[in-house]
């Protein structure tokens, strides 16, 4: 099946992005996302108000993560890490949660980690993926991961400061 704005295949599951990096539907029948269904997505609103509920920030000088909003005609919501240690098990089965709603079923969460394609962590409806690399225990990857983009913010901090860049603003890194 061919995406028609786009004009490439798509790939269908729950792959984990080592797997594929291309277009993804839950399923064969399920329609193009259209600008209208992406706009007035579910997470934007209701999404930020449940993490709320559970004292996660998405907003303000203490923000922890935020949705980057990018719509490439999938029905994918990258969910970008302000603060690497909000990447926990639980924020993660929360983020699932959401996915189980009957309205959201066609939708999947991408979490770039910027370490690696096999570091980035995908949230379906049944099932979080992460690379084969990370093995099959979340919350291990996840620390894991948690640990290698610590030490890659760490790295840019310092090779920052080596370059004469003191400033003390938010660094988010970005791997190869």
């Amino acid at each position: 099946m061919t995406n028609a704005r786009y004009g490439c295949e798509y790939h269908f599951g729950s792959p984990s992005l080592d797997e594929w990096n291309g277009l993804w539907k839950s399923h064969p029948t399920d329609s193009d996302v259209s600008e209208q269904e992406f706009e007035r997505c579910w997470c934007w609103r209701r999404f930020y108000r449940y993490l709320a509920r559970l004292g996660r920030t998405a907003h303000g000088p203490n923000q922890e993560f935020y949705f980057r909003g990018d719509n490439y005609g999938v029905r994918t919501q990258y969910l970008e890490l302000a603060t690497p240690a909000v990447l926990n098990v639980e924020f993660v089965l929360k983020l699932q949660d959401l996915l189980k709603r009957p309205v959201n079923k066609q939708w999947r969460i991408l979490i770039p980690t910027y370490v690696s394609d096999a570091a980035a962590v995908l949230v379906y409806r049944s099932v979080v993926r992460v690379g084969k690399t990370y093995g099959d225990d979340l919350k291990g990857a996840l620390e894991r991961i948690v640990g290698e983009m610590d030490r890659q913010r760490t790295n840019i901090r310092l090779w920052r400061i080596l370059e004469g860049d003191t400033s003390r603003g938010t660094v988010i890194a970005h791997g190869d």
